[in-house]
């Protein structure tokens, strides 16, 4: 499975697939997760309503090990939660950074995850 994106909802869809065993990882166009809150860096960029609502709730783990330092918490504070999650379930080991997608295509054969048998080199012509 490719999740698109490791922002927000990116870091929350790669750790509900590792959760599950699927064989998933993340690609991500910038150098690092965060999404929105890796990319914008200007004064003042922060949270548009409380801290918590941006939250996860799915990990008492992390609700005990995370205290929201503002009430709308600031661009460098979000990306620390959003690395703090990744880093208490080891998500960055499934992420791919610098990727950028050119095109994808979606097939119904393959609406279900699966793909064709691959070899690992082509047939000869006539074999």
């Amino acid at each position: 499975m490719i999740v698109i994106g490791a922002g927000v909802a990116g870091i929350y869809q790669i750790k509900r697939f590792v959760k599950l065993g699927a064989d998933a990882f993340v690609l991500e166009a910038e150098d690092d997760l965060g999404g929105t809150w890796f990319r914008n860096r200007y004064p003042g960029c922060r949270f548009d309503s409380e801290s918590y609502t941006y939250g996860y709730s799915f990990s008492q783990e992390i609700l005990d090990t995370w205290h929201w330092k503002e009430l709308f918490s600031s661009q460098p504070e979000n990306l620390r939660y959003l690395n703090h999650v990744a880093d208490l379930f080891g998500l960055h080991e499934h992420m791919r950074f610098g990727v950028r997608i050119a095109s994808m295509t979606w097939t119904k054969q393959h609406a279900h995850g699966r793909s064709p048998p691959r070899t690992a080199r082509p047939s000869a012509p006539g074999s």
